[in-house]
This record gives structure tokens, sequence and C-alpha cells, in this order.
């Protein structure tokens, strides 16, 4: 009866709205996940180069207005293409992800790890400065050094170069200058036999003296 008929209809609505409820959630998980694996590069599990700078900038410009310190550490493996040409690309993957894991592991919750391409990694402190900063990038080399990887029964040891530049509030520098200073330290220690640290001076105008040559007027 048209009664009966009546009464099936808040049930069919009420599914109709689990339904559509289920899809919409399902939507959201879906972009969710789309805006992380965006965020994310596919082999370690850092920030990829793209959401490293984003989140770089945004972390200095937060130093910049509060006058706070932070700090940029740039990861160089040593003789990646020796690991690559002697356990191929799986065994230099393997490579990647354990030191991606070491510097996540090594690092605090409000910091963060990038992987900048290749076998370059990038780390931020947060509240940093530069005394602090060389301690982090000296621990963490040195927990690299010290956990080999087993690579096809193999244990490869992994060996890292590092730049830190400390951010300088009253410098107004931005992320490319930064990152500079921080590239800079990293090729001093490369030529400086690899496997350890430097730090890059302080501030732009120090760095232009150091190049040049020639002393600040």
């Amino acid at each position: 009866s048209f009664e009966r008929a009546l009464a099936f209809v808040p049930g069919v609505i009420s599914s109709q709205g689990v339904v559509m409820a289920f899809v919409l959630l399902h939507r959201e998980r879906s972009e969710a996940a789309a805006r992380y694996l965006a965020t994310v590069d596919a082999l370690t599990g850092c920030l990829n180069r793209r959401a490293l700078e984003l989140r770089v900038r945004e972390e200095i410009a937060h130093a910049q207005r509060h006058q706070r310190p932070c700090a940029l550490l740039v990861f160089d493996l040593d003789h990646f293409k020796r690991i690559n040409d002697a356990h191929g690309h799986a065994g230099g993957d393997a490579v990647l992800v354990h030191a991606a894991t070491v510097l996540r592991a090594g690092v605090r919750t409000g910091d963060f790890v990038g992987r900048y391409g290749g076998e370059e990694f990038c780390v931020l402190l947060r509240e940093t400065g530069a005394e602090g900063a060389m301690a982090v990038a000296e621990r963490l080399r040195g927990t690299l050094a010290v956990t080999p990887v087993s690579v096809a029964e193999a244990a490869v040891r992994v060996g890292a170069s590092v730049g830190v530049a400390a951010f300088d509030p009253s410098a107004g520098e931005g992320w490319e200058a930064l990152f500079r200073r921080a590239d800079d330290a990293l090729y001093r220690a490369k030529r400086a036999g690899r496997g350890r640290c430097e730090l890059a001076p302080a501030s732009v105008a120090e760095l232009a003296e150091r190049l040049s040559g020639i002393p600040s007027p």
C-alpha cells in the first residue's frame, strides 16, 4: 500500500546518506594522501626538494619574525658512486634509505629532514645556533659512520661530509643565501678530505671576504 511504501522512504534516505558520507570520507582521505605524497620523497620518506624548500622558507620567516636562531645542515654521502658501482642501484637505494632513517631518528620532533637530490640531504634545526648545529652535525655524521648497511650480505659503511650554516635573523637572508653558505661549507669539507663537518662563515659579508681575500672595510 501507499502507507507501506512511505515507511521505506526514511530507510532509503538514511542508506543514501551513509553511502554519501562514506564517499566523501573516502575522497577526503584520498586527497589528503595525495597531498602527503606530493611532499614526500618516494624512496626515503623524507621531504622532497620542493617541500623542503617551502618548509625552510617558512622556518626562516618564523625565525626572522621572532628573531630566533635556526640552522641548516647539508649532508652529502661520500663516494656514493662507488657504492652504486659495487652493489648496484638496489644497494645504493638501501644506503639512501638507511641514511634518511639515521638522520630522521637523530633530530627532534620540530626539526625536519629533506632529500635535496641524489645522495644529498638537508636538515633544518629549529632554535639552534652555530655551536649547537655543529654538535648535531658531528653526532649525525658519526652515527652514520658507525652503523653500516647490510647490502647483499656485505656491510657497507656510509661516510658523509656536512656543511653547516647558522641563520642570522639580523642578516635578512633567505633560503637561497642560507643554502649557498651551507653548500659552500659542504664543499670545503669534501676538499679537506671528506668525512667531516665544516661551519659556514657567520654572514654573507664574511663569505664574500673569504672568497675574495680582500678584507671588508
